[in-house]
């Protein structure tokens, strides 16, 4: 009894704060791993936000002037930034799609035209013969083969099916990707242009360098 009382009490193992840290850490590498994914959509949006930081400020002010609301003015401008940022990257895309789809479109009615009346163009008998005529001859030159695509589709039919079918699948998913990448960078750009200045004490107190270190490097990479 004597030994414990000048030993004084035990300390008591802080298990909370200890398992509040392993949450911490464990939700933390949970978000970096769930948001991986969207990191490009994400840098992207911060290299826009970039781009656009001045055409947002002129937006920001001329709003400014007309509500007298600093955060609904904010609000307008980076939603104006967005959409025609949208318009500029939208539009190339749209126009490049419609020259593809006129030339295939032309080629589907010259393809059609060709076929023999009653015969139906999509046919895999005239769509194969069509193939023969225009790589038949220089296999037979150069190779001496009497390759015969029909026969060949034939014997290969489940596996050309299960390959159009993959790839179609992949396409679908990649579309989707794509589309929610698009929506993701967009709101991050938004969210970038309207509060990225609510961003900059924190980072400021949390980098080692001093301010005017680092208000030279911010200048810098806007340049």
């Amino acid at each position: 009894t004597n030994r414990i009382e000048i030993m004084g009490p035990t300390p008591n193992f802080p298990l909370p704060k200890v398992l509040f840290w392993l949450l911490l850490c464990a939700s933390g590498a949970f978000l970096v791993v769930a948001w991986l994914p969207f990191y490009p959509a994400i840098g992207i949006a911060v290299i826009l936000g970039l781009l656009t930081r001045n055409w947002f400020k002129r937006l920001k002010a001329s709003w400014f002037k007309r509500t007298s609301n600093e955060d609904r003015a904010g609000t307008l401008a980076a939603l104006q930034v967005v959409f025609g940022t949208l318009l500029l990257i939208v539009t190339p895309l749209f126009l490049v799609g419609a020259m593809i789809g006129a030339q295939v479109s032309g080629f589907v009615r010259d393809f059609q035209d060709g076929a023999p009346i009653g015969v139906s163009a999509w046919s895999p008998q005239y769509v194969t013969s069509k193939i023969d005529e225009a790589i038949g001859p220089v296999l037979k030159e150069r190779f001496g083969s009497d390759f015969k695509t029909h026969d060949w589709f034939d014997s290969n039919r489940p596996q050309i099916t299960a390959n159009i079918q993959k790839g179609l699948s992949s396409l679908g998913a990649k579309i989707g990707y794509g589309a929610l990448m698009l929506v993701v960078g967009f709101l991050t750009l938004f969210f970038f242009l309207r509060d990225g200045h609510k961003l900059r004490e924190p980072i400021i107190n949390l980098l080692p360098l001093p301010r005017e270190r680092i208000d030279a490097i911010g200048n810098r990479v806007a340049s």
